[in-house]
């Protein structure tokens, strides 16, 4: 996928993803990990989107996939997503 046309699909995503089009924001983020599998913050905003479509299991997974790829906290001051994943770490997943 060319660089600007996969911004642009990322930028659309994070927009759905802030006004609550959920299933929309998802078809976004599927395109943005498949064209970036190492991006971390892809996978958690995809984490979010799922979440927010009640999507919990996926959701968990995403954050686990973001938390392999980074060190980095996985949100929280209370824009959570901090459950147990397989890294050992505990995520909270705040409905939306």
């Amino acid at each position: 996928i060319d660089r600007k046309f996969s911004s642009a699909i990322i930028g659309k995503a994070d927009l759905l993803l802030k006004i609550g089009s959920y299933a929309e924001a998802i078809e976004g983020y599927e395109v943005a990990v498949t064209a970036f599998p190492d991006v971390a913050h892809i996978w958690l905003n995809r984490a979010k989107a799922l979440n927010g479509a009640s999507r919990v299991g996926e959701a968990v997974e995403s954050v686990d996939r973001a938390l392999k790829l980074s060190d980095a906290p996985a949100i929280n001051k209370s824009g959570q997503i901090v459950c147990n994943t397989a890294a050992g770490r505990t995520v909270l997943l705040t409905p939306h």
